[in-house]
């Protein structure tokens, strides 16, 4: 509300009169309270504009940059110029951004005079050097926008990001090259300690694992330094870390187990021998074979076609005649290079099974019994068992038919259970003797 003043002259002299009437006038000043300020990203934080000397109640919005701060969903607020009055054009809309949690209408003193807008957000990382600003304007008045913003300063926990040193290639790192590892950080305030783990494990210096600054060098990798590396970067408000870079070492192959195998079999049995091998990658690969005799002559195994085709990594070896007992060598091929130190087994004649022990007879009754051994020794090969008995009648001892794990129907996974009475007798049997195990 303003005022303005009319003059009158007549007779008596001058006459002074003052009437109130309605003016629009332009914002005198702008400005943020509180003032320039650190935030941090990811905490709601509160701004409030302050606006004097408008009238009416200037129309004011928040800028991010070139960007007004908007919502997808419209809030509808009444703005009241007095107590006692409302009219239509008080009707705004208000569209925040979508971070906002609130952006309450403007409040104005009862002078009007003076009119507080209040923003409350969530600054993220990338607001960092964006100016938030706070616009005044009376749409009336061309020119009448006043306006007042900072750059904002956005402190974060570390960002970190863990990359291949230069001119290194995530599918060709080879065991024995050396590997960098760099951890790239991003922090407001400046992170003051940076530390690596390898599959959770923090990483530690000592030979061939080298620390500099953000940097771990690793020194003639092996198939041990493969697995998840992730580097994490600590500052005043907390930890980042990031994300997990797997190291994949490439080798040729090996075998699995250093030792020798020892295999036993007889004449006319074939054997299915299996390289196991220990490679990266296992594909494609490509295997060879070799028969070493104890007279040392070394010739190549070649393997049937549809068996290297159906089963790779296996050799069908049939032991024909006492010749054929000896050293077997295996070695793979991959896309790193050929196996240097051969797999061997050692093929060698069977021998005959250890009699069994521990003998012992259960569950009696009329027409049957069990029988509980504990297997010897079986001579590399599996072994068999049989179970003679003789039936006692009048003095006289007849022999029965021998009884075998097959004829009986039983199993034996960790000692020999043969029950007679599976075998349908006519009478009680009298176990006589035991056989041993028949190769």
């Amino acid at each position: 509300m303003g005022y303005t003043e009319a003059r009158r002259r007549d007779l008596r002299g001058r006459l002074k009169v003052c009437v109130p009437c309605a003016c629009a006038l332009q914002p005198l000043w702008v400005r943020l309270q509180g003032g320039k300020r650190p935030l941090i990203a990811g905490q709601s934080t509160e701004l409030v504009c302050q606006v004097v000397g408008a009238r009416p109640k200037p129309s004011i919005s928040w800028w991010k940059g070139g960007t007004r701060l908007k919502n997808i969903r419209e809030s509808k607020y009444i703005l009241r110029t007095s107590p006692q009055s409302i009219s239509s054009r008080d009707k705004i809309f208000l569209t925040p951004d979508p971070r906002l949690q609130r952006f309450p209408f403007p409040q104005t003193s009862q002078d009007g005079n003076v009119t507080n807008s209040v923003l409350t957000f969530v600054p993220d990382i990338e607001d960092a050097g964006r100016v938030i600003s706070c616009r005044a304007v009376q749409p009336s008045i061309p020119q009448s926008t006043r306006e007042d913003g900072w750059k904002m300063e956005i402190q974060h926990l570390p960002v970190a990001k863990l990359v291949l040193g230069a001119n290194l290639d995530a599918n060709k790192v080879m065991e024995g090259s050396d590997v960098y590892l760099d951890c790239r950080v991003r922090a407001n305030p400046w992170h003051h300690q940076v530390y690596f783990t390898h599959d959770g494990v923090i990483v530690k210096p000592g030979p061939g694992v080298l620390l500099a600054n953000q940097s771990l060098v690793l020194q003639g990798v092996s198939r041990k330094s493969a697995g998840d590396y992730v580097c994490t970067a600590r500052n005043s408000l907390g930890e980042g870390s990031s994300e997990r870079l797997k190291l994949d070492v490439k080798f040729a192959p090996t075998c699995k187990s250093t030792q020798p195998t020892a295999m036993r079999a007889a004449r006319g049995e074939t054997l299915e021998i299996e390289c196991h091998l220990d490679a990266n990658p296992m594909t494609p690969m490509s295997y060879q074979w070799w028969f070493n005799s104890s007279t040392h002559t070394k010739h190549e195994l070649i393997n049937p076609i549809h068996t290297a085709q159906n089963m790779p990594g296996v050799f069908l070896y049939m032991i024909n005649t006492s010749a054929d007992y000896g050293w077997i060598q295996c070695s793979g091929s991959n896309a790193v290079g050929r196996q240097l130190a051969p797999c061997l087994y050692h093929i060698l004649p069977a021998d005959k099974p250890s009699p069994v022990k521990s003998c012992e007879i259960t569950n009696v009754t009329h027409d049957s019994l069990s029988l509980n051994c504990t297997p010897g020794h079986d001579g590399g090969i599996r072994q068999t068992f049989l179970l003679q008995a003789s039936l006692a009648s009048e003095n006289t001892h007849r022999v029965l038919p021998r009884i075998t794990w097959d004829t009986c129907h039983c199993t034996c996974p960790s000692t020999t259970y043969l029950r007679v009475g599976g075998c349908s007798r006519p009478s009680p049997p009298m176990l006589r003797r035991f056989s041993g195990p028949t190769a």
